[in-house]
């Protein structure tokens, strides 16, 4: 394996396993937060390539 583990984001209720919930009832979809807070929380890194 990486080695890789999830960031405190994406371990939260509203973060069921690795699906992102895009809109949700109570406005804590990822489409329904600003664009910043989006890039605040991606890692950006070269593909990986077998």
């Amino acid at each position: 394996m990486l080695g890789i583990t999830l960031r405190e984001e994406f371990l939260g209720a509203h973060m069921p396993g690795t699906a992102i919930s895009l809109r949700t009832s109570d406005n804590q979809g990822a489409a329904q937060k600003s664009p910043d807070y989006i890039l605040s929380i991606t890692v950006l890194c070269p593909p990986i390539r077998e």
